[in-house]
């Protein structure tokens, strides 16, 4: 580091910036290096969960992990309806998502098109509210491409849809 100092002041010398302004600039821009690469060391929870996936596997010790987590596991819960039949959205037609649900990206979907149809489902499963859920799903496809549709979406969601509903989790296997 010493070395790269004294490279720094020369080539800042040379372009007639004084000593001080110099040293301000260079120890800012040192702080500045520093909290972005600290910031890779702090622990975060999507990077500290990316092996555990589940409550305790710490050996039993809770941790700031588990609780986000639960938390987050939480989210999903309170959204889930309490039978897949109440999912009665539509079957066929062009579907237009609200923006509290699709706020990025398109917002428009052809249900007789399958990736389409997987995009919609996928957003809605991740980011919409319970009534979301029960007027743009429809129980039967979301059965039919369960299979397929639980790939594409998170772990925790597709943990709690399946804890939630086992005909869900017996469409995956059958």
């Amino acid at each position: 580091m010493p070395g790269a100092i004294s490279r720094f002041l020369s080539w800042m010398r040379t372009r007639g910036a004084t000593f001080g302004v110099s040293v301000l600039f260079f120890h800012t821009i040192i702080a500045w290096r520093r909290r972005a690469t600290s910031a890779h060391r702090v622990p975060r929870p999507w990077r500290t969960l990316r092996g555990a996936g589940h409550l305790g596997d710490n050996g039993g010790v809770p941790s700031a992990d588990d609780s986000y987590l639960a938390l987050y596991r939480a989210r999903y819960v309170q959204r889930l309806p309490g039978r897949l039949e109440e999912l009665v959205g539509p079957r066929e037609g062009v579907v237009v998502l609200p923006l509290h649900v699709a706020w990025s990206g398109l917002r428009e979907f052809r249900l007789d098109r399958p990736r389409l149809r997987m995009g919609l489902y996928r957003i809605v499963l991740a980011e919409g509210l319970r009534d979301d859920l029960c007027v743009y799903l429809n129980h039967e496809l979301l059965v039919a491409q369960w299979p397929v549709l639980r790939t594409l979406i998170s772990r925790t969601v597709r943990e709690v849809w399946e804890a939630a509903f086992p005909e869900l989790r017996d469409a995956s296997s059958g």
